[in-house]
């Protein structure tokens, strides 16, 4: 895969919240500009910037997709889980997930690069959390991940949001941090 760059892409910038900044998602940062970030890796810079990976960027399996401000949405690199109720079996289990970042109007399931790649992570126990925001999102079990082969995509109304003290609940236990 040849190296990328974000080059003129600065939609994590605006779709991610950063505490630091008490910046809230969907919001364009102050420090955003047309040239990217005014404090990138200088003063001010905010350590979860500092840690946040586009995955688009970073890991071969998205060759085929295109680039985030292309499509709407910014793929983290840092997984997370989701606890999920199997209603047949009544277990609870927790699943990975990879946080997909969506820009308001945009819908990744319409575009056939991001359901490959849903499909391959499904393949390997991985669904997508596609958040809308901080207090919105979806989860999404492509057909590899369910008995009935089928896509599921399970709304907020039916989802019980985790507090967390760093907005990951992986990184919540690596740092020790309790969550409800």
């Amino acid at each position: 895969m040849p190296e990328r760059r974000c080059g003129s892409c600065t939609l994590c910038c605006t779709l991610l919240p950063v505490r630091e900044l008490d910046k809230p998602a969907n919001t364009k940062c102050r420090h955003q500009s047309s040239k990217g970030c005014g404090v990138y890796r200088r003063a001010g810079f905010p350590a979860s910037c500092a840690l946040w990976s586009c995955r688009w960027l970073l890991s071969r399996d998205t060759a085929d997709l295109q680039r985030p401000d292309r499509t709407g949405y910014v793929l983290d690199l840092v997984p997370d889980v989701v606890r999920a109720r199997d209603n047949t079996t009544g277990l609870n289990q927790e699943i990975e997930i990879v946080q997909v970042w969506v820009r308001p109007g945009a819908d990744p399931l319409k575009e056939r690069g991001f359901r490959r790649y849903a499909e391959r992570q499904a393949k390997k126990g991985i669904a997508m959390l596609l958040r809308f925001g901080t207090d919105r999102a979806v989860a999404v079990f492509p057909p590899a991940m369910a008995s009935d082969e089928q896509w599921h995509v399970i709304g907020d109304a039916q989802m019980v949001r985790a507090v967390t003290q760093t907005g990951n609940l992986l990184l919540d236990r690596l740092k020790g941090e309790p969550h409800a």
